[in-house]
């Protein structure tokens, strides 16, 4: 009788306390309030989940649509559209970003963003 052995791993997440640490990236003309509006909505609170809320680096004059009077600026976002140049140049510090947030704040056990 042979013995099989899995080509897959079971990924054990680090013991954070008990509680699963989750990366936050808020979305386009938003802020860290909406994206934690947003998963308060998923049941994802502070109260059950360490949360490390990470909005763009771009300032947006206003914030997204239906967000007028709900939430209070300032408002961001990861893209840069005023031109091609622009816009690759802000996806590559978006990424950096991330992996920044990673390294310095992870690990975590999920991501969200929207």
């Amino acid at each position: 009788m042979s013995s099989r052995v899995s080509r897959f791993t079971t990924f054990v997440p680090p013991d954070h306390g008990g509680r699963p640490r989750i990366l936050a990236l808020c979305g386009a003309k938003s802020n860290n309030e909406v994206t934690r509006l947003q998963l308060e909505n998923l049941n994802i609170t502070e109260a059950n989940f360490d949360i490390f809320f990470l909005h763009g680096p771009i300032i947006e004059d206003d914030g997204g649509e239906g967000l007028q009077g709900m939430v209070h600026g300032p408002f961001y976002s990861w893209i840069d559209q005023s031109d091609a140049r622009a816009t690759d140049e802000s996806i590559v510090n978006g990424v950096r970003l991330v992996l920044q947030a990673v390294q310095h704040h992870g690990p975590f056990d999920g991501i969200y963003g929207f």
